[in-house]
Formats: structure tokens, sequence, C-alpha cells
């Protein structure tokens, strides 16, 4: 007996097979992401990653004024190191 899936599972499997479809069906190789480290870009970057497609994260500044005391060149080097290494690649 499978147990039932819950609304939020489901809408997680529709998404991953949604991006999946995207790029088969485009004929692309791999995804390309710019994130910036904030929920978004986790939620994004997790999505792409269970697709099972090589997924090249590029992490992109969101602070970009030197005037702010807490300027930085991207984020954090552990900001996508929960993500399976063999899935991901961070060229920042």
């Amino acid at each position: 007996m499978s147990k039932k899936k819950s609304k939020i599972e489901g809408v997680y499997d529709a998404l991953i097979l949604g991006i999946h479809d995207y790029v088969k069906k485009n004929g692309f190789r791999k995804i390309v992401l710019g994130l910036s480290g904030g929920i978004d870009s986790a939620v994004v970057s997790t999505l792409c990653a269970e697709t099972g497609i090589p997924t090249i994260v590029v992490g992109m500044p969101i602070n970009s004024s030197p005037e702010n005391t807490k300027f930085r060149s991207g984020p954090s080097p552990t900001t996508f190191a929960w993500l399976p290494a063999h899935r991901v690649r961070n060229l920042s």
C-alpha cells in the first residue's frame, strides 16, 4: 500500500516534472542558475537539482554598493553546499 501524497508533495513533484520537461523539450542539456542566496534561490536550486539534469549555479551578489557596510561579493561558500555535489556546481 502506497502512502497518499499531500498537496504540497504533489505541487513539488509537478514543479520538478515541469522544469524537467521544459529543459528536455527545448533541447537544453543543462540548467544554469544565477542565484543571490535568498529563499527563492534555495527553492529554485533545489527544484532544478531534483530534476537530475546537470545544474550549474552561479552566485550573484545582491549588495552591489561599495558604500554598504555589509557588502560582499556573493553568497557565502556554504550557501549551496547542501545541494548534491554530483548535480550542482557552484562557480562563484
